[in-house]
């Protein structure tokens, strides 16, 4: 079973969505990962907390590198040790389980895992009935898939719902399950400081690991941009930046293509948007492995 949750967190002291979404049992076994500037007032409001080194931005004269998302990632991951766990975005507004077209046919409705729709003053509403015990199972489906890859994801609440159940070698953001024992070692988690999700990913696919991507049990989130996070250093130069360094990395595999925000603080600018053939990457790994075998 998936033994610990992470919930890495920066400039939103007073607004915890994922943490006030999850159910009791759940919070139990949940770390808000922190900057040592908010330790004080986060474990007064009685949260369970660590601080992490290199959380939040970095300090006048430091490399800008070694803080941020991407290395409190890889501090999570040596925090977790050997054991199955999962990070999530500290805005999580949603958890929905997607009925199977066999239910669907029944005549039974969508049903919501944690149904807190959160309005635009923060305010949430109540959980649906019986969503404990479909967070109980989403969280045994996501360790049941653990022990097949090291790592998994749910779709997203904006993607049209799929029939299947899963796929492999897809996109995953916003929440992580990881198994702590098989996960490789020699991964970089640090050279980009942005899309860090993707570099992360693409490094275990070309290396042969494969991912799944729940789709019975789904996730949505607030925007990327947004008051609190990575807001601090995540400019829109910064994410094309980063955009630029993932295709360097992986060009055959990372297409980018400028995208008009529409709304936000970046409207009217151009923002680097990446397409990428997670199949492609995999299956890379697997030529290679191929042209190994005649090797010998």
């Amino acid at each position: 079973m998936i033994e610990k949750i992470y919930i890495p967190t920066y400039g939103r002291i007073d607004s915890q969505l994922t943490y006030h979404g999850l159910p009791d049992k759940w919070k139990e076994k949940t770390i808000l990962v922190i900057a040592a500037s908010e330790e004080d007032k986060l474990q007064e409001l009685g949260y369970k907390t660590a601080v992490c080194p290199c959380q939040g931005p970095a300090p006048a004269g430091e490399d800008s590198i070694k803080y941020g998302i991407s290395p409190t990632r890889e501090w999570i991951h040596g925090h977790a040790g050997k054991h199955k766990y999962a990070v999530m975005d500290d805005d999580i507004q949603t958890f929905l389980y997607e009925a199977t077209p066999e239910e669907k046919a029944a005549g039974d409705p969508k049903k919501a895992v944690i149904n807190y729709p959160v309005n635009s003053k923060g305010e949430r509403g109540q959980p649906a009935k019986g969503y404990e015990d479909y967070f109980d199972r989403m969280m045994s489906k996501m360790s049941s898939h653990l022990n097949e890859v090291v790592t998994a994801g749910l779709d997203n609440v904006w993607t049209f719902p799929k029939d299947s159940s899963h796929q492999y070698n897809f996109r995953q953001t916003i929440i992580h399950f990881i198994n702590g024992e098989t996960f490789p070692d020699g991964i970089d988690w640090v050279s980009i400081k942005l899309a860090e999700d993707y570099y992360v990913l693409l490094q275990l696919m070309t290396k042969g690991y494969q991912n799944i991507i729940e789709h019975r049990f789904r996730i949505g989130a607030s925007g990327t941009q947004t008051t609190g996070g990575c807001e601090t250093y995540r400019t829109i130069d910064n994410h094309n930046e980063a955009m630029h360094q993932l295709q360097a990395a992986f060009p055959d595999f990372v297409k980018l293509r400028p995208k008009a925000v529409k709304s936000g603080p970046w409207t009217g600018q151009d923002k680097l948007a990446a397409t990428i053939s997670w199949k492609k990457a995999y299956e890379s790994s697997q030529k290679k492995a191929n042209n190994m075998d005649w090797a010998f």
